[in-house]
């Protein structure tokens, strides 16, 4: 029995000393994780990147007044990367009068300390209004220094009798970055072309357009081209950075689908 004792002490000591070399492991593995986290916030700050923004207690404010003012029927979606309303839906507000496009500023304007957008929407461009079932579509794009950002535009949803029953959309609110271009258009288009190979066969106009675009870390001053392509066959879709002239993204706009069925076209505003 004494020889057990100590067999099942010895065993019990040796779990106790693997235990403690795993624990110590795990908290040196815990510290270095963090200071990694610690380090790429920092230099995300430094950088200017993209970070998820919360709502502050005006906003909160902002949409308590809301919801007292136009129903507590109304929801919010937040867009956790620009802190702003990414969706307001499933309520009605009071008949606006005027066109479409009045009636959508004003509305905005009015809420402006819950979408966080400037006091005159100085940077909102009117791009289009769409009707579709009478309910009418109006639609804007956000600038910066007068250059479109790619994929933040901001949509306010009339219904006939002048209310609005929804606004969607992407807008940031924090932008600080130079406008200056340090690459042509022509010398993006030249890169692009080097990348698409040797033997291009261009089918078209090609398009090129400075805008911002907003990357997964960072907003990055962008060459857009549009290139259609017979070879390789295609409508080649690149974004160029107008700095460093480093490809940011490419893809194909024409896409090939094998089978059969039926086909349905969503109504796109």
């Amino acid at each position: 029995m004494h020889c057990k004792n100590i067999a099942a002490h010895a065993f019990f000591c040796l779990l106790i000393q693997r235990y403690n070399k795993q624990l110590k492991f795990s908290i040196k593995k815990w510290k270095k994780l963090k200071m990694k986290k610690i380090l790429f916030s920092l230099i995300a700050l430094s950088l200017g990147f993209i970070s998820s923004f919360a709502q502050d207690s005006t906003q909160l404010a902002a949409w308590s007044s809301f919801k007292n003012q136009n129903g507590q029927k109304w929801i919010i979606r937040w867009d956790e990367k620009t802190g702003t309303p990414a969706s307001l839906y499933s309520g009605k507000t009071k008949h606006y009068s005027g066109n479409a496009e009045d009636i959508a500023k004003t509305f905005l304007k009015e809420n402006i300390k819950l979408m966080k957008m400037k006091p005159n929407l100085s940077d909102l461009k009117f791009i289009q209004t769409q009707t579709h079932r009478d309910i009418k579509h109006v639609k804007f794009q956000q600038t910066y220094n007068g250059i479109p950002i790619e994929m933040a535009e901001y949509l306010v949803h009339i219904l006939p009798d002048g209310s609005v029953d929804m606004a969607n959309g992407t807008y940031y609110p924090q932008i600080d970055i130079s406008t200056k271009s340090a690459i042509t258009a022509q010398q993006a288009f030249a890169i692009a072309m080097n990348n698409l190979g040797n033997n291009v066969v261009i089918r078209g106009d090609t398009i090129a357009a400075l805008i911002i675009y907003p990357d997964s870390s960072l907003f990055v001053l962008s060459w857009k081209l549009l290139i259609p392509a017979e070879e390789p066959y295609g409508a080649w879709v690149f974004y160029i950075d107008a700095v460093s002239g480093q490809i940011i993204q490419r893809y194909n706009n024409i896409h090939n689908v094998n089978g059969s069925g039926n086909v349905v076209l969503p109504l796109i505003v």
